[in-house]
């Protein structure tokens, strides 16, 4: 079954690491959005011909799709929560464009998206009708959901927005995002009442690109949790991002991501940020053997288990077109795959 739907799991192959033994999941024939949460892992795949993408579902060492997730257009900022009644479901955004092809303005990359939720018991999909168009990430606990609006690549500069509602609501209010104009919100994460985000601000000269990580409490402005900084000597821009936050009670998880291009080399890390007091604990990532040279497209911790799951991708695909996919290489089986590490000691 799930080679129809264009996944191939692997056998239990692992390797030690300092994220502690990391094991290959699955080899999607795209590169794909991630969530872990409760023991659970989700991504996005192939569904058949004509772009369709459904959701997978991983748990109990079992992998199962969506079935009726399955619809034109790619999937993005797929994110695992509950709905009112405390049930398990996924959101996601379903994109008209693929999100790593390039485009006129206004009909590229997460262009368009709207957010969808599904329960993980197979129920039908529903639009969250709140969430407008250029929605790329939204996370749902209790039925309420927050989600990211973007720029729209024919509007630049306008800002990005964090907006809350209900599931099934039609309005939304707004929450205080950090800068006015000009930036990105890669990922969202809710605890309690409390929110934490990822906000990639544009800046003058993009040498010196900030990735930020914010804690949003009610009633209170947003707290800086903590930032990375290019100094402009990288060879790339915003050589080191988050890309992946998790929000608990008394801590928020960041994957910090190092592209290739330093000199000398530098790790991504798993960063732990104490709530109570801003202590930061740090568990780096350095991928050995035939991963070693692998980008990494989306990160997902879970505190449940201690585990982090990180959909990579070959330097040999070309994500900068609609046709670039996994499958299209001599490397197909291993050039997207998805692998869990754990579980993770902090330093």
């Amino acid at each position: 079954m799930l080679a129809a739907i264009g996944v191939t799991l692997a056998p239990a192959a692992a390797w030690a690491g300092p994220l502690g033994s990391a094991s290959l999941l699955a080899t999607p024939t795209f590169t794909s959005p991630l969530a872990a949460a409760g023991g659970v892992i989700a991504w996005a795949a192939p569904s058949g011909g004509g772009h369709r993408f459904e959701v997978l579902i991983h748990r109990a060492r079992a992998t199962h799709a969506l079935t009726r997730t399955s619809a034109v257009g790619w999937i993005d900022g797929v994110k695992l929560g509950t709905d009112a009644h405390g049930h398990a479901v996924v959101v996601y955004s379903r994109c008209p464009h693929s999100p790593f092809a390039s485009a006129t303005a206004g009909s590229a990359g997460t262009d368009g998206c709207l957010l969808w939720w599904a329960p993980l018991s197979g129920g039908g999909p529903r639009r969250i009708a709140a969430a407008p168009l250029d929605t790329t990430v939204g996370t749902a606990t209790a039925g309420k959901v927050v989600f990211a609006v973007q720029p729209n690549t024919a509007r630049q500069q306008q800002p990005a927005r964090l907006e809350a509602s209900t599931l099934t609501g039609h309005t939304a209010r707004a929450l205080t995002v950090p800068t006015p104009n000009g930036a990105t919100i890669a990922d969202i994460s809710v605890a309690g009442g409390d929110v934490a985000f990822i906000e990639d601000p544009l800046v003058a000269d993009p040498r010196m690109s900030p990735s930020q990580v914010w804690l949003d409490a009610p009633g209170v402005a947003p707290t800086l949790i903590t930032q990375q900084i290019s100094d402009g000597v990288q060879v790339d821009n915003a050589s080191r991002f988050f890309d992946g936050v998790t929000l608990t009670s008394g801590d928020v998880y960041a994957f910090l991501y190092a592209n290739s291009g330093f000199y000398p080399p530098v790790a991504s890390e798993l960063e732990q940020v104490t709530l109570a007091g801003g202590t930061t604990m740090t568990a780096p990532w350095t991928p050995s053997g035939r991963f070693s040279s692998f980008g990494i497209q989306a990160a997902a911790f879970d505190p449940s288990d201690s585990r982090l799951a990180l959909d990579l991708f070959s330097p040999n695909v070309d994500l900068s077109t609609p046709s670039g996919a996994c499958a299209s290489h001599a490397s197909s089986a291993n050039a997207c795959p998805i692998v869990t590490t754990g579980p993770v000691s902090f330093l």
